[in-house]
């Protein structure tokens, strides 16, 4: 019998355990009005499935646009970034409010 680490279980066994939040996606995540589109993208990310666009500019990194996030005003400004790492995969929850923004953003990313 082989035995598990603790760690390991609860590894496997967590929801998006390849996925690493980065930036204020936590945040973000937590103050969508309506998640589900995020998350389904989530899902997607956290099996393997390539999704999104590459994002201009930034190499390894895609983008997944216009995900619903029921907030008034910015009903489909979702974006979920995210890049391959290895085992995991990095991942940023953002809401776009305008392109200047949005660039702001995306140089953020690029620090990582």
């Amino acid at each position: 019998m082989k035995i598990i680490p603790t760690t390991e279980l609860i590894a496997r066994d967590s929801a998006f355990a390849r996925l690493v939040f980065v930036l204020d996606s936590v945040e973000v995540l937590a103050n969508l009005e309506a998640p589900a589109s995020v998350l389904r993208c989530l899902v997607r990310i956290d099996m393997g499935e390539v999704v999104g666009k590459d994002l201009e500019g930034i190499r390894g990194w895609r983008e997944v646009s216009k995900l619903a996030t029921g907030i008034s005003g910015s009903e489909d400004m979702g974006r979920v970034y995210y890049k391959p790492d290895g085992e995991r995969v990095l991942v940023s929850v953002h809401v776009k409010k305008d392109a200047k923004e949005q660039r702001r953003h995306i140089e953020l990313l690029r620090s990582i």
